[in-house]
């Protein structure tokens, strides 16, 4: 699936789960959750230009370990937090299988993502790759 067509897909699965998901009482009231899908490990919690990041692995999709990418906390006390937009998203061919466990960094005040970039091949057989994400926006993202 093309990332724009996965992106949008995800937009559309978080904006109606999220009715039913902040109605059900038994949704999480003070620990991070997506509204929608699997939520995996958390990964590059970091202070960076004064906020909390929180990212972690996600299938927004569906329940399943594939085709994770990364979402997006953010926080100024560490108690309100705001979902933000998808940090990383498997759309290159040594990630194509999901971007995996990794870490955040501050390089020289630039906020630099490092990931695992996970490759399926049709055998069963994987490989993975290390991989770099930095921001390249005025708001970090």
């Amino acid at each position: 699936m093309a990332s724009s067509t996965r992106l949008a897909a995800i937009l559309q699965a978080v904006m109606q789960s999220m009715p039913k998901a902040l109605s059900d009482s038994h949704y999480p009231g003070w620990h991070l959750a997506p509204v929608t899908g699997l939520l995996n490990d958390p990964n590059g919690f970091i202070h960076f230009d004064g906020e909390y990041h929180l990212f972690y692995q996600w299938n927004a999709l569906e329940c399943a370990h594939q085709q994770k990418c990364w979402g997006h906390w953010r926080s100024a006390d560490l108690l309100h937090w705001q979902h933000q937009p998808i940090a990383l998203m498997p759309d290159e061919e040594y990630d194509r299988g999901g971007c995996y466990s990794g870490s955040a960094v501050d390089d020289n005040g630039v906020l630099t993502l490092i990931y695992t970039g996970n490759v399926k091949f049709d055998d069963g057989s994987r490989t993975a790759w290390q991989c770099l994400a930095q921001q390249n926006s005025a708001d970090g993202f």
